[in-house]
């Protein structure tokens, strides 16, 4: 069996045990493009410090082995900006009408200055390799980093999904239908504890903690994977829905 197979599979399972799970659909209708524009603002706002973060800490730790690894480069690269200001020099100076004109100087100027890019083109070719590790190495503790920090930022709050579930205007708390949790039946229920519900209502209540629990955790991989891929994709990402939003037909009443 194939994995495309496999996984197919693995969702049709997935999904069959939700639906028979009584996990219920949550609406987003009253969102309007607006709002996505301004509750994504955070998001990115997040990814660019997490960037930010990044790159100092990389830096911090790589530099000095690029340093190094750059060292006989830098000292070729000197070697060649000096033998290419005495060729300047040398030719100007022989430029003016009083000046005997020394074309052997010259000539052994052009020499060293050929043997000091030759030199230079040597190092660079020794130096590819070990820069090369340095660059995969770079990318793989930037990407670690990278989602370890989204990972703690997602955790502590800051989530894609979660910010566009409905919330009561004035205490903050969750509102509609994934509201309706354990707790909240029990005190409408008039009994003191959950096993004193109905099996109907403890089986409903549980069901909604669980598709509760489930949605916080996809929220928090979901925040943590856009989060680690920078803020120039969540960017792209809402560029594309507000265009689509733009080019969409309006629906009437």
């Amino acid at each position: 069996m194939s994995r495309l197979s496999v996984l197919t599979l693995a969702i049709v399972v997935l999904a069959s045990f939700l639906v028979a799970d009584q996990f219920i659909e949550i609406g987003l209708e009253q969102l309007g493009s607006g709002d996505v524009g301004r509750l994504l603002l955070t998001v990115i706002f997040a990814a660019l410090v997490i960037e930010r973060a990044v790159e100092v800490y990389i830096n911090n730790v790589f530099r000095p082995k690029e340093d190094l690894a750059k060292f006989d480069i830098t000292r070729a690269e000197r070697s060649v900006e000096l033998a290419e200001e005495s060729l300047t020099a040398e030719q100007k100076r022989q430029a003016r009408s009083d000046i005997q004109p020394d074309a052997e100087l010259i000539s052994d100027l052009r020499n060293k200055l050929a043997e000091t890019r030759s030199s230079l083109l040597e190092e660079r070719m020794e130096a590819t390799p070990e820069l090369a590790k340095i660059r995969r190495e770079k990318g793989v503790w930037a990407s670690t980093v990278a989602t370890l920090l989204s990972l703690a930022v997602a955790a502590i709050g800051i989530r894609i999904l979660g910010q566009f579930l409905p919330l009561d205007s004035s205490s903050g708390e969750l509102i509609g239908p994934l509201a309706n949790t354990c707790a909240e039946l029990v005190r409408t229920s008039g009994v003191s504890a959950v096993d004193q519900l109905s099996d109907s209502a403890r089986t409903a209540c549980q069901a909604v903690e669980l598709q509760l629990t489930a949605f916080r955790t996809v929220d928090i991989i979901l925040t943590t994977l856009l989060l680690a891929g920078g803020a120039d994709g969540i960017h792209k990402m809402l560029n594309r829905f507000l265009s689509y939003q733009g080019n969409a037909p309006s629906q009437s009443n």
